[in-house]
């Protein structure tokens, strides 16, 4: 009885191979407390300008 010949998709036929990545950004970027006193500040700057 044969089995079944395997049949490499065309990325496996060029070689691919997958590498892990890098770090990812941080989705709740803006509910992060340093950020948020960081854009306070930088508007009460400006508010204190005009």
């Amino acid at each position: 009885q044969q089995s079944k010949p395997v049949v490499k998709s065309n990325s496996e036929k060029n070689g691919y191979v997958r590498r892990a990545h890098g770090p990812r950004r941080r989705r709740d970027f803006m509910n992060d407390p340093a950020v948020t006193e960081r854009r306070k500040a930088a508007l009460a700057k400006l508010d204190a300008a005009e």
